[in-house]
């Protein structure tokens, strides 16, 4: 028999948030100390990730297999290597598939081809953070392309602000939204004017070469935060602009914010102003990029980035 690939687009939603809540388990388990995360290296240990960031990745792979198993699912662990045994999270629930009415989905995306879809995963993003006991800017990031462009993106934090955990997506063409408290509910958000600038920096790698290139800018300013996801979400709400030395992340790392902001008219978009590429067969990030919400601050930034002279790694 073959595998239906046509399949309606507010079942993968209700599937992905119910996938989020599930990997809640992971997360209370740590966060009550009843898990101590294990450390493990990839990349000639260079690039740690926990057991944690392995099982959620897992369990997203049973869901999609069961469910939705024509979606090609690009993860960024090797779950192919046994990490940790078998776990309560592996044993899958039933899905209530209209948790988002097909009503609420624009006519023309009600349907789509998985044929011309792929999607892209980062179980635990900001795992330094999450490592450290900092779960605040701690998220599990999915985004789905569609004919190879940004279309669907989930940004989940289990702890935001360590008070509830909240799932925040697009609904293509619709705008932003979230779940919380078993509720959806549209976000508002800030669009500020197109000459005010506010750039977001890592709190751990200050980039001073990066503040010679806000410079140009008059009157800007500056907020500090850890964590792609993290940081992508609040530069959609607050229109913000964030600059990504990006050399070894890998486009799981921000195509669920590029396909927020693509609400909005922006996302990422490499040094030259153009939209990021999101290549499959080439994860990994090769060059600098930067996001915004705004497309028109987007071209303005790009001219000065590639005028000022300065130069990343």
């Amino acid at each position: 028999m073959e595998t239906k690939k046509e399949i309606k687009l507010n079942q993968l939603i209700s599937l992905c948030i119910h996938m989020f809540k599930k990997s809640q388990l992971v997360f209370e388990k740590v966060i009550k100390k009843e898990h101590t995360p294990q450390i493990h290296y990839k990349h000639e240990h260079t690039d740690r990730f926990t057991d944690c960031d392995w099982v959620s990745q897992k369990m997203f792979e049973l869901y999609f297999a069961k469910y939705f198993p024509t979606i090609r699912l690009i993860g960024e662990e090797d779950t192919s290597i046994e990490v940790m045994k078998d776990h309560e999270i592996f044993k899958l629930d039933e899905v209530n598939l209209e948790l988002i009415k097909e009503e609420e989905i624009p006519d023309q995306f009600r349907t789509v081809n998985t044929d011309d879809m792929f999607a892209l995963l980062d179980p635990i993003d900001a795992t330094e953070r999450f490592i450290q006991s900092d779960y605040c800017p701690v998220t599990s990031l999915i985004a789905f392309c569609l004919k190879g462009k940004p279309f669907l993106g989930f940004i989940y934090y289990p702890y935001e602000n360590l008070k509830s955990q909240v799932t925040y997506f697009n609904i293509p063409t619709k705008g932003l939204f979230q779940y919380r408290d078993e509720k959806v509910s549209k976000v508002d958000v800030l669009i500020r004017k197109d000459e005010e600038y506010t750039f977001i920096l890592s709190k751990r790698k200050p980039m001073e070469s990066a503040i010679k290139i806000f410079s140009n800018f008059p009157g800007y300013t500056i907020v500090n935060d850890h964590g792609v996801g993290h940081k992508s979400l609040i530069g959609v709400v607050n229109d913000y602009l964030f600059l990504f030395p990006s050399k070894g992340s890998a486009i799981w790392d921000i195509c669920a914010g590029h396909c927020i902001a693509k609400e909005y008219g922006g996302g990422y978009y490499t040094t030259k102003g153009e939209e990021y590429p999101y290549d499959p067969e080439h994860p990994y990030l090769a060059d600098c990029c930067f996001f915004t919400p705004n497309p028109r601050k987007a071209k303005r930034f790009a001219e000065v980035f590639n005028t000022c002279g300065i130069k990343f790694p």
